[in-house]
């Protein structure tokens, strides 16, 4: 059959709270991507589910006990791949539209999961974002440059999906792709990924910036 969204909760030290497989029809988000806590404790999962080779983006709410209270979904042949809350509890994802094509997809929603708008970038698709102690968040994606490579990128956004800033990171030839950042206690931020120069061997890349 197909595969069900799986949720699991730890303490600090490990131990299960609880874990649970979501109820139909929201099951259906089979490809989680992320997952954030919000200012409530509620727990915020994105994704996408895949029916007949077709990707549908979606996001899910549940409560601090992992019950179920919301689930939306975005248009067909799509992909979020990250989300963060906003500062006045919206919720602002990010991802893929017409996986393949490397088109940018954002959406924002309200806190109770309605579209208050969609927009498509131009600019490489965001794939994971913390956010920033100042406001905002500080967001990572990649890019091909003709001629170099592939760059890591990184973006401060404001809480409409604005950027304020970008930051471009790699070596001439290299493959630079990160997949996760996290604002830092000075205001900065750090991220992890990889690079992969010509004839190898690849090798782990840490960045480390302030805002």
């Amino acid at each position: 059959g197909p595969f069900n969204a799986y949720m699991v909760r730890f303490t600090a030290s490990g131990d299960t709270l609880w874990s649970r497989i979501l109820p139909p029809p929201h099951q259906f988000l089979n490809f989680p991507s992320s997952v954030i806590e919000t200012q409530n404790s509620d727990l915020v999962m994105n994704g996408y589910h895949q029916v007949s080779g077709v990707d549908y983006a979606q996001v899910l709410r549940v409560n601090a006990g992992g019950v179920l209270q919301w689930a939306t979904q975005m248009p067909v042949n799509s992909q979020l791949l990250s989300v963060g809350e906003c500062a006045d509890g919206s919720l602002l994802a990010s991802g893929v539209f017409e996986p393949g094509s490397a088109q940018s997809f954002m959406v924002k929603l309200t806190a109770s999961g309605d579209t208050v708008w969609t927009r498509f970038p131009d600019d490489s698709p965001i794939g994971a974002m913390d956010r920033s102690p100042a406001g905002g968040f500080f967001a990572l994606a990649s890019d091909s440059i003709p001629g170099f490579g592939m760059e890591l990128v990184v973006r401060t956004l404001d809480d409409d999906g604005m950027t304020i800033w970008e930051n471009h990171f790699g070596t001439a030839g290299d493959d630079n792709t990160g997949y996760s950042i996290r604002a830092t206690s000075d205001g900065g931020f750090v991220t992890g990924g990889f690079a992969m120069p010509p004839g190898g061997p690849n090798g782990i890349m840490v960045v480390k910036g302030l805002n």
